[in-house]
């Protein structure tokens, strides 16, 4: 590895289990440009200890100290969720807040809340949580996790990592420069909180309309917790870094994890031709490759699909989204594609699109099931393969 390779942090407070989770993460991410390290126990209580105390002084001064801690120059944390030891009671939430707080730490990857190798039918995520997604111990070396395009089980929601920790930084940029701005002004979704649900808009707080990215951690209940929050619109230095980095992680984390997968607001591309085929233009639609181009999260001009009609509806800042995505309002209402100016014209569907592959399969091998968003598309695919724990299982169809 060089100097310059992007680091990865693996934690368990059990000894030997980070090693084995290095070794089975190891060889895809390498391959991926990263550099991957255990913290060991021993380690982890100072990195502990150098969290709490800049909480700890955090409060009487409003300023923190980045010094001293080795999450500040880690670009993903790897953390476990079951930390329970018989001397102290934390969990990897708990370490998740601390270290989007209170470090300059980059992503931060939940371990096992849900099982080993989990897939949540309710696609409805886990916002409450400061991890800025969750998987199984299972699922780490899984290597469309890492960028790659050869995968069978692959959860959509699931973003390219090497991509998306590198948006993360333009996105902490974009803060750093626009603290004054309203949230869905710079997003482009003014025009949308009127139709955005009550559990959608509150994550903004009380006034989405007019919520700024200075004072989302003070209006929004996802900011920082109560002892914690801060007034920074007219400071700088750092306490103006840590709500950029705040901002940036929590807010990310609400578009991915609430508002696309609804595909009601926004819409990605898979989705979007699920409902308009006629986007695919002129390709034989029988085939499953001419759909199954849609799934590329890392070039929009490699989606197969006929950009320049639905260009005007692009979400505005690509890079606050690990995928490309219209807005479904402009979209559905443009007489210039065949289905929405003639929407009682449609043939049966041939193809699904499988939540958990990533990929479209013939309808008859695609497992219905009806997802918990705020949306009227709930119906959703699964392939559903084996060894996977799919959860709730009443929410399959049958």
């Amino acid at each position: 590895m060089t100097s310059g390779s992007p680091i990865v942090r693996i934690f368990d407070n059990e000894e030997g289990v980070g090693l084995a989770w290095k070794g089975k993460v190891g060889e895809v991410a390498s391959k991926a440009g990263f550099d991957v390290q255990v913290i060991q126990p021993a380690e982890f209580q100072k990195i502990k200890k150098c969290l709490s105390d800049r909480q700890e002084e955090f409060r009487k001064s409003r300023e923190i100290k980045y010094e001293g801690c080795v999450l500040d120059e880690t670009t993903l944390l790897i953390v476990d969720y079951n930390l329970l030891g018989p001397q102290e009671w934390i969990t990897g939430d708990t370490v998740a807040y601390l270290a989007r707080c209170f470090s300059r730490c980059g992503l931060i990857i939940g371990l096992n809340k849900f099982g080993a190798n989990p897939f949540d039918l309710t696609l409805a995520g886990d916002i409450d949580s400061y991890c800025d997604f969750h998987i199984g111990s299972d699922q780490l070396s899984n290597p469309g996790l890492w960028g790659s395009t050869e995968y069978d089980f692959r959860p959509w929601h699931w973003p390219y990592l090497p991509a998306f920790m590198r948006d993360y930084e333009l996105r902490i940029e974009d803060v750093v420069k626009n603290p004054e701005a309203s949230i869905c002004g710079f997003l482009g979704l003014e025009n949308l909180v009127d139709s955005m649900s009550p559990r959608t808009s509150s994550f903004l707080g009380e006034d989405p309309s007019s919520s700024e990215f200075a004072d989302f951690i003070q209006v929004s209940q996802y900011g920082m917790s109560y002892k914690d929050r801060i007034t920074v619109k007219k400071d700088s230095g750092a306490n103006r870094e840590a709500m950029s980095r705040i901002a940036a992680a929590r807010l990310s984390a609400w578009l991915e994890q609430v508002v696309l997968p609804a595909q009601c607001l926004l819409v990605d591309a898979p989705h979007l031709v699920g409902r308009f085929p006629s986007l695919l233009g002129k390709d034989d639609l029988s085939r499953p490759e001419t759909w199954n181009q849609t799934v590329n999260l890392k070039e929009e001009a490699n989606l197969g699909i006929e950009l320049k009609k639905i260009k005007k509806y692009g979400f505005p800042r690509s890079h606050w989204l690990s995928r490309s995505a219209w807005f479904w309002s402009g979209v559905s209402e443009d007489r210039g594609i065949d289905e929405a100016r003639e929407p009682w014209v449609r043939e049966p569907a041939k193809f699904g699109f499988c939540e958990d592959a990533s990929k479209f399969r013939e309808i008859e091998h695609c497992k219905p099931f009806i997802a918990d968003v705020d949306s009227v598309y709930v119906r959703r695919f699964a392939a559903r393969f084996e060894g996977v724990n799919y959860a709730p299982l009443a929410r399959f169809m049958h």
